[in-house]
């Protein structure tokens, strides 16, 4: 009976840290990946990790609006020669590289002229279902908490 105890002990401690899939956590959870970041977000937060130590980004109204179907719909805002601009991007999402990183494509969605890459991915960093950090293109660490 005791050795049993103890192998049943043994699995549970060995699932428990084998889950532990990002950076940053969750080391356990009962939720898919994909259920997890079927929401809308609002990013509360931003560090640029160009620089050392790493500085933070002042971000405009950034939004992440992730669709069970696929799709997502990115609004933000920022400043340019100092001019302030909003704009969006739109087009459909999908788990890649082990489930460790979105892919975004939005080369249907977006005009020839457009200044963005119509495929650019976000290395996942922490997946919980009420907070995310995700890295971005350009080295920079994004901090989301849902919207509503």
């Amino acid at each position: 009976m005791k050795s049993s105890l103890y192998i049943s002990a043994i699995l549970l401690i060995l699932c428990s840290v084998s889950c532990k899939k990002y950076q940053d956590g969750p080391y356990l959870s009962f939720r898919s990946k994909n259920s997890r970041l079927i929401n809308s977000w609002t990013c509360v937060g931003a560090l640029d990790y160009n620089t050392n130590p790493p500085s933070p980004v002042a971000l405009f109204d950034r939004t992440l609006l992730l669709e069970e179907d696929g799709t997502f719909k990115m609004d933000f805002a920022l400043v340019q020669d100092g001019i302030f601009i909003e704009d969006s991007l739109e087009g459909t999402w999908l788990l890649g590289q082990n489930k460790e990183v979105i892919d975004f494509d939005c080369s249907f969605y977006l005009a020839e002229e457009s200044p963005y890459d119509s495929l650019f991915y976000m290395d996942i960093l922490e997946l919980r279902a009420n907070h995310i950090e995700l890295l971005g293109p350009e080295n920079t660490k994004f901090f989301f908490d849902p919207t509503n």
